[in-house]
C-alpha cells in the first residue's frame, strides 16, 4: 500500500495520537500534515478517520443544526437536546458510523491525500442528515415532555381538589398476571372496577385501565403490593407524579406473598 497523507486544520495530536495506537509508522511533513507510510489496509486507516472525525466534529454538526433549525428555542432546551441526542447517537454508533466509514474507503481508493476538513464539508452529507433526524427526534421528545407535563399539572389539580371517592385502595403487582385491585378490608375488587368504568364486555389497556380507576376513584391512599419494580416504569412514574405522597409501597405483608402462593 502506497504512502497516504492525510491533512487537517483540527485537533493533529488527537490524530497522531490514534494513529500511534494502532502501530502505524506515521511522520509529519508539514504542521497540519501526518504522512502514513507503511499502512497495513484501507480499512484500519478508514476507521481511524472515521473516529477523528466522529471525535472532532459530532458536537459541531449538532450545535449549527439547533442554531439553524430551532433559533428560537432557549438555551436550557438546546442544552437539552444537545445531551440527548449525544446520548442517542452514541447508541447508534455502529450505524452511523458506517455511512461515513464506506465514504472514507472511497475516498482513500481514489486519493493519495485525503483532507478532514474537505470531507466534514463535503463527504459527509448523509451523515450529517441522520444526526439532523436524530436532532429532530429529540425536539419532539422535548415538545412531547412538555406538554405531558402540562397534561399531568392539570389532572394532579383535579385529583387534589375533588373529593376522595374511597380511603384506601389495594394494588397487586405481580408481572406475571394482571394488577388486582382490594378495597381497605382487602377484599378484591378487581372485576367490580374493571365492569364499573369500562363495562362487562369493555376493554382496555392495562396500564390504561390503572390510571382510569385510580382517577375515578381519587383515592386518598394507594398501597402498592408485590412490589413497584414490577410496574411498567413509565405508568408507575405517571402515577406517582399525580398522587405523590399518596402512593406508598408495601413493605411485605399476606397480600404481598399471594404472588408467591399463587
Amino acid at each position: 500500500m502506497n504512502s497516504i497523507a492525510i491533512h487537517t486544520e483540527k485537533d493533529i495530536e488527537m490524530l497522531i495520537d490514534l494513529l500511534i495506537k494502532n502501530n502505524m509508522r506515521i511522520y509529519c511533513d508539514h504542521e497540519n500534515s501526518i504522512v502514513i507510510s507503511e499502512a497495513e489496509n484501507y480499512e484500519v486507516v478508514a476507521n481511524n478517520i472515521l473516529k477523528y472525525l466522529t471525535r472532532q466534529y459530532e458536537d459541531t454538526i449538532i450545535f449549527e443544526y439547533l442554531e439553524k433549525a430551532y433559533p428560537d428555542l432557549t438555551i436550557e432546551d438546546k442544552i437539552d437536546i444537545f445531551y440527548h441526542a449525544k446520548n442517542v447517537i452514541a447508541d447508534m454508533a455502529d450505524e452511523l458510523g458506517e455511512i461515513l466509514y464506506q465514504k472514507i474507503l472511497f475516498y482513500l481508493s481514489e486519493n493519495k491525500q485525503i483532507h478532514t476538513n474537505g470531507i466534514y464539508r463535503f463527504g459527509m452529507k448523509e451523515y450529517k442528515e441522520a444526526i439532523y433526524r436524530i436532532i429532530d427526534d429529540c425536539f419532539s421528545d422535548l415538545i412531547f415532555e412538555s406538554e405531558m407535563d402540562d397534561y399531568i399539572s392539570l389532572i394532579k389539580f383535579y385529583v387534589d381538589t375533588e373529593p376522595r371517592e374511597v380511603g384506601t385502595l389495594h394494588i397487586l403487582v405481580d408481572k406475571n398476571q394482571p394488577f388486582k385491585f382490594y378495597n381497605e378490608d382487602y377484599q378484591e375488587v378487581t372485576q367490580e372496577l374493571y365492569n364499573r368504568f369500562f363495562g362487562a364486555d369493555g376493554c382496555c389497556e392495562e396500564n390504561d385501565l390503572m390510571l382510569s380507576i385510580l382517577l375515578g376513584l381519587n383515592p386518598e391512599e394507594i398501597i402498592v403490593h408485590g412490589g413497584f419494580q414490577n410496574f411498567d416504569h413509565k405508568i408507575w412514574n405517571t402515577i406517582h407524579l399525580i398522587f405523590t405522597d399518596r402512593l406508598k409501597t408495601c413493605e411485605g405483608c399476606n397480600l404481598c406473598n399471594k404472588t408467591v402462593r399463587e
